[in-house]
């Protein structure tokens, strides 16, 4: 447990931080504000408060959770209404009125709730991490897919059907040494890209305004007339900035050239 040494808007500064680890959440002052670990000095640490911090003085308690910020995924996702850390402002409501106080929480996806399971695969089948082990009926248009954890992949020991909580064992998967619980439940850390097995190229061929030159462009790409130098990142081929800022300076220029031709045509 560390202590309140600066505080500086909605960004503070604890020492006794040693044990934490960049990027953990922890918990600020008796209130139990959210915030982030976003630098570390020795045994300082920097953090984001992601709540009001107004009221706040030195040497008020701050707390790690041990872990990274996370998004809950699973049934009852679907519909849901949430703030920019996943607290479900419905939830929240109802616990502290339209005025919500701070250092609420409430879980993402509800704990009680039961949902019908379909397993997809039987006991003895094999199965690698992403693999669709089930689904849940969540509305009537979604069909929610259980998958397997990513870091887990073994051979399917036990599966079951019918109505569970999210928190419940709906399988149990063996790598020969480890027995791993699989629940409707997963937790994904927001700053770790999740790991894929094949990862196909959105490029599609594109004419460049200035050249008329065939380019492969992802989608994503916004290109500027009158610059046609590109960098090659990866498979993708992208406009700088600079060259962006070139672009439109020069048809900025051009535009004026022509403007200044038609008048002394004119004259």
């Amino acid at each position: 447990m560390g202590k309140i040494i600066k505080i500086s808007g909605p960004l503070i500064v604890a020492d006794g931080m040693q044990d934490v680890k960049m990027y953990d959440v922890v918990r600020v002052s008796d209130k139990g504000l959210i915030g982030e670990v976003i630098e570390l000095r020795g045994d300082r640490a920097s953090i984001q408060v992601y709540e009001e911090t107004s009221m706040l003085g030195t040497g008020e308690p701050v707390t790690s959770t041990e872990q990274p910020l996370s998004v809950e995924l699973g049934p009852g996702l679907i519909g849901g209404i949430y703030d920019g850390i996943q607290r479900p402002l419905e939830a929240l409501a109802a616990i502290s009125g339209d005025r919500i106080d701070r250092g609420v929480s409430a879980p993402a996806i509800d704990r009680k709730k039961k949902w019908a399971f379909v397993p997809t695969v039987k006991k003895g089948d094999k199965v690698i991490a992403g693999d669709v082990i089930g689904t849940v009926k969540e509305n009537e248009v979604v069909e929610h897919r259980i998958t397997v954890p990513f870091g887990i992949g073994g051979v399917i020991e036990k599966i079951s059907s019918g109505e569970f909580t999210v928190e419940q064992v709906v399988a149990v998967v063996s790598d020969g040494k480890v027995k791993h619980d699989v629940t409707m439940l997963q937790r994904w850390p927001v700053r770790k890209g999740q790991t894929l097995r094949r990862k196909t190229s959105a490029d599609r061929t594109a004419y460049h305004r200035s050249t008329r030159r065939r380019h492969a462009v992802p989608h994503s790409a916004r290109w500027r007339g009158g610059c046609s130098r590109t960098v090659r990142v990866g498979q993708d081929c992208v406009a700088t900035r600079a060259c962006q800022v070139v672009g439109r300076g020069y048809y900025s220029v051009r535009r004026v050239r022509r403007a200044r031709q038609r008048n002394d045509r004119r004259s």
